[in-house]
């Protein structure tokens, strides 16, 4: 149906042959499902939603029979219009497959999982699968990722919006050809179609295809955005990111307009700052914008072009398509039925036409388009989180013969009754906080839910993200302790023996007159009082013991009873007195035994009575009183021989001792004497710095790094690689041989030559040691790859016994966070210029900082004993090794090479107290010449708190405990080279990639002076 212009549409259909296209128009923009609206006729006149609704349809544009542009979708909508002479008026509504996933609307969770995993999921389970995601960028693994009451789509827009992504339909122009969904983040992934011609004057001959009426608009939006969040894991984090806006001067907008959020919906550092840089993308994506129309159907949403011969300069320069409107008019469809109906009614389902009116049978086309320049990257702007509007009830869940399920932070699963996915297991959802009466540092409150209990759980901000357990409920089957409301007056804690029918309980009775506490132990009970008890009971106080009772008392007991004391004994009594026994009774001591009374004394025995003393036995007796002495018997017996009687004896057996209450603490309360509270709490602060700085290094920006490493390569990326390597390290080489060339032919005293030798001299330092300072970064995830030209060697049992280290398992041994690698430069790349390196890992956990400090104030460190070893064995082998490290690695690396006279390279290292090495039996060697290069970053944490430095405070340590515990600590050992940084926070000037972009700053700087000194430049 081609006229003299040679423009065509044509409309396929399933199942209809017959389609003449009238009209159309299609509306597509970036991150938005398109519209595509066409009037059709058909002979066919009984079409029927059946045939058509939700099947594929596929719309051509072609120019002298070559097919200019493709759109494909499915239809969404079928209306019916009247019927001509020969043919009936329909109007069809096509959408593309995404748009399947607006009719879905759910609520799921996705854990540890990556947010393109999530959109990938949620697509290919409406069958699409035809996804490419054109990135440059890797978002983090969410560690819980929620769609809550939304459709997939506006869930799949919002998670992409989030990570900066855009997402566009691309077309194969091909008949049958792929309709593709595209996820990109920047500009430079989009295609371009080259060069397009601006025809812009009134008069003359335009070019058949072109761009017309451009229209450009720039607006004032905000210059800078800063957002900010809290993670528990690391609560004196500041976690807050700031990005200004490019080029606002070009504007003429003022900078001070800034855009603050809290909170910024990331939980590390990595995510923050790429947030906070979308988030401002996203507010100025239409600071600078153009609007035209032009009659290009290839013009879509993710294409780039470049605009030419406009009449301002700027102008002509490299777009990229936001939005196009696209129009087209073919009104000789109606030829047989439109002209003889004498009009067309385009409202009446789509048969009508002011073209066909006229006369003017010419198939038409153009559109609308919104353009932005190339180099403006666009950022949606991302839907409305959903916020859960109040708590809500979910199950404590875990594995399958548990009761008590949860993390080292009292995190528990739990599984939501609108969770249709997860299992009722240890799977059904991420660790959630529990909220405690009171939680301190150590003290507190703690009452873990267990397995099979309803919760009540909050979201933080709304935020379905973010669950905590704020509440727990009984229910029908989880009843309260006792009936109610028959003991309503009844306060109770009882808890449940794990995996046993037993409990303990407290129990408060508030009935009037029946007000009682009433305590249960299952098993045992323990009090511990460190200083006094007092107890007092106005009426009476019953003990019943069922087997035995000890008690023990380190000094005096004072017994007082005011009236009657009784006391029974079944079984023997002993009574066992070291010093003087003292009994005094007020009336009469009256004492009886069934068989015996024996009394025995050392020295002497003295009886003594007032009035009257009497023996009596067997009808005989002796009578002591104030008349005399009156002794009666059968026979009275002097000095006529016999024997005393002799009596059984006292076998007074000692008391058990008590055992003593046992003292239980939480591992971060420092009771044990051979704990210091200053060294844990400064654990336990520092920690979190290094949190932060991985958080903050998996997001940094490496362009100082003109030698980026870090991207895994394919293997013939790999190779390539290695040359350039090779090449840049040899010509470097060449430079600095040429330098010192250069400077043995000036006068031997000048500045000149001098400052030629040193510039020369670091060079060739940094590069040196800059290589080590990537090992040095490798060993924090040696699960990477090395960096180029090396080769990590950790588990080679030949090269660990070429370095005399016995076996992998000393360099990561098992139930410690200690870590060491052992890499081996790759000779085709550096010569012979490394010796294989023994890298040690710095700190990550609060374990390390507690080693670090603990050998710094010279007690036991078990990491600084494993580092003395392996250099006592690598001396011992006569092995040939450079050591390195960073942080506390440097500190290690700077024990191992003292104890085995080693050279080293450290990297903003901890300092090594003089007694270190030879406190675990090794022997130190200190050089003639200083053997340890100490690289450290201008203003970084660690240096700052070992050298005192009056201006440098630590969050989580009071000023005091800051002084206390920077006099224990040393500084770092060996030369000191002070590299520049790039950051005003202390504790990012730490990292190492802080130290890699300081390196790389110096080795440019001198680069450039050696190749303007010798004319010898490199790649």
């Amino acid at each position: 149906m081609a006229d003299k212009t040679g423009l065509q549409f044509t409309l396929t259909l399933p199942g209809v042959d017959d389609t003449a296209v009238v009209r159309f128009t299609h509306r597509e923009a970036l991150s938005e499902p398109f519209t595509l609206s066409v009037d059709f006729a058909s002979r066919t006149h009984d079409l029927s939603p059946t045939d058509c609704l939700d099947q594929e349809a596929t719309l051509s544009i072609w120019q002298d029979g070559e097919p200019l542009r493709r759109v494909h979708g499915v239809i969404a909508e079928l209306h019916r219009g009247d019927r001509g002479h020969r043919r009936s008026f329909y109007r069809v509504e096509i959408r593309p497959a995404l748009w399947r996933l607006s009719l879905r609307h759910n609520s799921r969770i996705f854990q540890d999982a990556s947010p393109y995993d999530a959109i990938t999921t949620l697509a290919s389970e409406r069958s699409l699968t035809d996804i490419g995601f054109a990135t440059t960028r890797t978002p983090l693994d969410r560690e819980f990722l929620v769609q809550y009451r939304e459709t997939d789509l506006a869930f799949i827009e919002r998670v992409a919006a989030e990570e900066g992504c855009f997402y566009f339909h691309a077309f194969e122009n091909v008949e049958g050809g792929k309709h593709s969904l595209v996820f990109a983040d920047a500009t430079v992934v989009l295609p371009s179609i080259g060069e397009r011609v601006y025809h812009g004057r009134a008069g003359g001959t335009p070019p058949r295809r072109h761009v017309r009426k451009l229209r450009q608009a720039s607006r004032v939006r905000p210059a800078s955005a800063m957002l900010k969040d809290y993670t528990f894991k690391n609560p004196p984090y500041d976690q807050s990111h700031e990005h200004h806006g490019p080029g606002l001067g070009e504007h003429a907008q003022r900078e001070d307009y800034e855009h603050f959020d809290y909170p910024g919906r990331y939980k590390k550092d990595a995510a923050g700052k790429a947030f906070t840089r979308h988030r401002l993308e996203s507010l100025r994506a239409d600071a600078t914008t153009a609007e035209a129309e032009s009659d290009l159907p290839e013009l879509a949403p993710g294409i780039c072009f470049t605009l030419t011969d406009h009449d301002i300069d700027s102008l002509n320069q490299a777009w990229q398509v936001v939005s196009v409107v696209h129009h087209g008019e073919q009104p000789q469809a109606l030829e047989e039925d439109g002209m003889a109906r004498g009009g067309y009614d385009s409202n009446n389902g789509g048969s009508g036409s002011a073209s066909a009116q006229s006369g003017e049978l010419m198939t038409r086309y153009h559109n609308d388009v919104v353009i932005m320049p190339k180099e403006q990257t666009f950022r949606p702007t991302p839907n409305p989180k959903p916020r859960v509007d109040g708590p809500q009830v979910a199950f404590v869940v875990g594995p399958e013969g548990e009761e008590i399920y949860c993390d080292e932070h009292g995190r528990v699963k739990v599984q939501f009754p609108w969770d249709r996915y997860a299992e009722p297991n240890e799977t059904a959802s991420c660790w959630v906080r529990v909220a405690q009466g009171w939680a301190g540092g150590g003290y507190g409150s703690l009452a873990i839910p267990r397995i099979g209990h309803e919760v009540i759980v909050s979201f933080l901000e709304g935020d379905p993200d973010q669950p905590l357990v704020t509440g727990r409920t009984y229910h029908a089957v989880n009843t309260p302790p006792y009936p109610l409301p028959e003991h309503k007056t009844r306060t109770v804690i009882r808890t449940q023996s794990h995996k046993a029918d037993g409990f303990n309980e407290l129990r408060f009775e508030d009935e009037a007159g029946e007000e009682q506490i009433w305590l249960h132990a299952q098993k045992d009970l323990e009090l511990l009082t460190l200083n006094d008890r007092t107890e007092e009971i106005k009426r009476d106080s019953h003990l019943k013991v069922h087997n035995d009772r000890i008690s023990e008392i380190d000094n005096d007991e004072h017994h007082t009873v005011h009236r009657h004391r009784f006391e029974h004994t079944e079984g023997a009594q002993h009574l066992s007195v070291e010093g003087t026994m003292h009994m005094r009774a007020g009336e009469a001591w009256l004492s009886e035994s069934g068989q015996e009374l024996h009394i025995k004394s050392g020295q002497k025995a003295v009886l003594e009575a007032d009035g009257e003393i009497t023996l009596k036995a067997g009808g005989s007796f002796i009578k002591l009183d104030a008349s005399g002495i009156t002794i009666v018997g059968s026979q009275v017996k002097i000095n006529a021989g016999g024997c005393p009687g002799n009596g059984s004896g006292q076998a007074a057996v000692s008391p058990r001792l008590a055992g003593e209450a046992a003292l239980e603490v939480s591992d971060d309360v420092t009771l044990e004497p051979h704990q210091d509270p200053l060294l844990e709490s400064a654990a336990i602060a520092a920690a979190t710095w290094v949190a932060s700085q991985d958080e903050a290094g998996q997001e940094e920006d490496h362009s100082a790094n003109a030698e980026s490493e870090e991207e895994t390569l394919i293997e013939s990326e790999a190779k390539a690689a290695l040359r350039e390597k090779a090449q840049r390290w040899q010509c470097r080489q060449e430079q600095i041989a040429a330098a010192r060339q250069k400077a043995n032919r000036l006068p031997e005293h000048s500045d000149q030559r001098a400052h030629l030798l040193a510039t020369a001299e670091r060079f060739e330092r940094d590069n040196f040691a800059v290589e080590h300072a990537r090992l040095a970064q490798h060993i924090y995830e040696p699960s990477q790859p090395a960096p180029i030209g090396w080769e990590d060697a950790s588990d080679n049992m030949l090269t660990l016994e070429q370095a005399g280290i016995p076996s992998p398992q000393d360099l990561k041994p098992d139930g410690s966070d200690f870590r060491t690698g052992v890499c081996i430069s790759n000779p085709e790349v550096f010569g012979n210029a490394f010796e294989p390196a023994l890298v040690f890992k710095g700190t990550t956990t609060r374990e390390d900082w507690l080693n670090n400090f603990a050998q710094g104030a010279d007690r036991h460190s078990d990491y600084y004993e494993r580092a003395v070893d392996l250099g006592r064995n690598v001396e011992d082998s006569g092995a040939k090794i450079h050591i390195a490290g960073h942080s506390l690695g440097g500190g290690m690396a700077s024990a191992s090479s003292r104890a085995s006279g080693m050279a080293a390279t450290t990297f903003n290292a901890a300092g090594l107290h003089p007694n270190t090495v030879e406190r675990y039996g090794g022997t130190l060697h200190t050089p003639e010449q200083e053997n340890i290069a100490a690289y450290r970053v201008r203003g970084e944490v660690l240096t700052n708190l070992q050298e005192q430095n009056s201006n440098f405070t630590i969050p989580g340590i009071a000023g005091w405990g800051q002084q206390q515990l920077a006099k224990n600590l040393p500084n770092a050992v060996g030369t000191p080279y002070e590299l520049p940084g790039r950051s005003i926070n202390r504790i990012d000037l730490h990292s190492m990639t802080q130290v890699i972009d300081g390196l790389e700053a110096e080795k440019a700087f001198d680069q450039r002076h050696l190749a303007e000194a010798t004319g010898h430049y490199c790649q």
